[in-house]
């Protein structure tokens, strides 16, 4: 079953049209890649599933995009944010303590006692792979942690608020090869109960974690379907070519 379907949309900013009449569905609770080339719009694409694109200054856009039966354009956004989270290339904890980090988003948009806020902050560092390496380290600052403690400390941040949908640009391009496998294991296991979209330029890393790929090139969609069948045989030559030169 489809969460996000993506219907005829195209997106540009001034003359220059990023993507052009993209038509996908993205499936529930599974790990879709958004792959290709630097510059084909998988940027694009993942900003406009929560309506961050609309923070571009000069982007436009054609087209529909629906979450759950409903047109996002329909959705307010900060109700859109809370449902479809988002964590970008590079690690953005907040300048405060781990502890306070969590709090945050709980902070501003519940009303909890603090055994609930402790409950739920313990659980949501859990699933993310991290209270072990922080529990005793909840009054440090976050930017002192390493950059995969990071990386992880801002998908539990997200997970405050119970996303049904996790977009994530390059979560591991800054990571060395332990951490970068500490946040795919942590991908894997979310996707159990939430559907993972993630823009990834290691193809090496969306064949081991991906359930589903999308192949885009120059802003258009060339080829989507299982990742195991697009890697292993690919049905366009366009895609045949871009995997040929990059996986060894």
């Amino acid at each position: 079953m489809a969460i996000i379907e993506v219907k005829e949309w195209s997106v540009g900013y001034g003359d220059t049209e990023v993507l052009k009449d993209i038509s996908l569905s993205v499936p529930a609770r599974r790990i879709s890649a958004l792959i290709g080339p630097s510059g084909c719009g998988k940027t694009t694409l993942l900003k406009s599933m929560n309506r961050l694109l609309e923070e571009d200054i000069g982007a436009y856009s054609e087209g529909e995009i629906v979450f759950n039966g409903r047109n996002i354009a329909d959705i307010p956004c900060h109700t859109l944010r809370r449902r479809i989270g988002i964590v970008f290339q590079t690690p953005l904890p907040f300048p405060f303590s781990v502890e306070k980090n969590m709090l945050y988003a709980l902070n501003f948009h519940y009303s909890l006692g603090k055994e609930e806020r402790r409950a739920l902050i313990v659980e949501k560092l859990k699933a993310a792979g991290l209270y072990d390496e922080v529990k005793y380290r909840m009054r440090l600052a976050a930017k002192k942690l390493s950059g995969g403690q990071q990386q992880r400390l801002c998908i539990a941040r997200s997970l405050t608020l119970d996303p049904e949908v996790i977009l994530l640009d390059e979560p591991c391009s800054s990571l060395d090869p332990r951490s970068t496998a500490r946040v795919e294991e942590t991908l894997r296991r979310l996707s159990e109960d939430i559907t993972v979209i993630i823009v990834t330029h290691n193809l090496a890393q969306a064949r081991r974690i991906a359930d589903y790929a999308f192949f885009l090139c120059d802003g258009r969609l060339v080829e989507a379907g299982e990742a195991a069948r697009l890697f292993e045989n690919p049905q366009q030559e366009e895609t045949r070519r871009y995997l040929a030169g990059h996986i060894g």
